[in-house]
């Protein structure tokens, strides 16, 4: 159950806001410009973060974490940025994205000219 689970997880509704699981047991949890870290351990679908004086419990079940709060965290896709995630989770056409691109660059050469 546990294999695989180190990675990035943005969090469903906050996508500035994620956890990083890294495979030696420890967390980096960012939320906003607080950074959190600590140790986790898995059993089963359970996991459990220690960091400091505090612990939490959560589920953990093909690839999303469900907090005590019932938030939920979304494993990333690996190499794309957490702040990009909720955007790329939409399945939009990369030609969007492409597009956007080139209207961002053209205004700032528009706006380097003047």
């Amino acid at each position: 159950m546990n294999e695989n689970i180190a990675g990035i997880y943005v969090h469903e509704k906050t996508g500035a806001h994620y956890l990083e699981l890294k495979n030696n047991s420890t967390y980096v949890l960012v939320e906003g410009t607080a950074r959190i870290t600590g140790t986790y351990r898995v059993r089963g679908a359970e996991i459990t973060m220690v960091g400091g004086d505090s612990s939490s419990s959560a589920t953990i079940q093909n690839g999303v974490i469900t907090d005590s709060e019932g938030d939920r965290w979304i494993q990333t896709e690996a190499g794309v940025p957490p702040w990009l995630q909720p955007i790329v989770r939409k399945n939009l056409p990369w030609e969007l994205y492409e597009a956007i691109a080139w209207f961002v660059i053209l205004i700032a050469v528009y706006l380097g000219s003047h």
